[in-house]
């Protein structure tokens, strides 16, 4: 959609705008401060560092986007280990200042099982293995990511990385 707030104008050397040369200007000025002035389109992805959006830090973190009712979106990244039992597993995210039941808009990552170090093989948190055992993420609250497993591996590395809401 072309902007519909601003005029194009111009004036030659010499030239003295006249009074309704002037109120183009300023509407022009109006424009562009209200945001009217601007075509659709004229800012690309060459004019956007992605990099200052796309942040991973093992400290909150504001993603520069905004859920569906204009809340801040933040992202934390945990690393760290868990003893996988068979059973339910908490790991605790050490988020704070939920206001209200939080939201959580994603949540991805990785294991790393049956090892305390990060330099094996990892699998998505929607691992399977061959013999039928399985670990998945099955809730999160305002203090912790809950995983079930069904089967005790150990010791294991994780990796998980939370898109939410206060």
């Amino acid at each position: 959609m072309a902007s519909s707030g601003y005029i194009p104008w111009s004036v030659t050397a010499g030239e003295v705008p006249t009074t309704s040369y002037w109120n183009i200007l300023g509407a022009n000025d109006a424009s562009f401060n209200s945001g009217n002035g601007f075509n659709d389109q004229i800012i690309i992805p060459r004019h956007i560092n992605f990099n200052l959006f796309d942040v991973y830090s093992t400290t909150e973190t504001s993603t520069g986007r905004l859920w569906t009712d204009g809340r801040t979106i933040y992202r934390i990244v945990l690393l760290g280990t868990m003893n996988i039992i068979n059973g339910s597993i908490t790991v605790a995210h050490g988020i704070t200042g939920f206001s209200s039941a939080p939201e959580l808009v994603d949540m991805r990552g990785s294991l790393r099982l049956t090892t305390s170090g990060r330099s094996t093989t990892m699998q998505t948190f929607y691992y399977r293995e061959s013999g039928g055992n399985w670990i998945h993420p099955t809730s999160f609250d305002t203090t912790n990511v809950t995983f079930v497993s069904s089967y005790a591996w150990g010791t294991s590395v994780y990796t998980i990385i939370l898109d939410y809401v206060k």
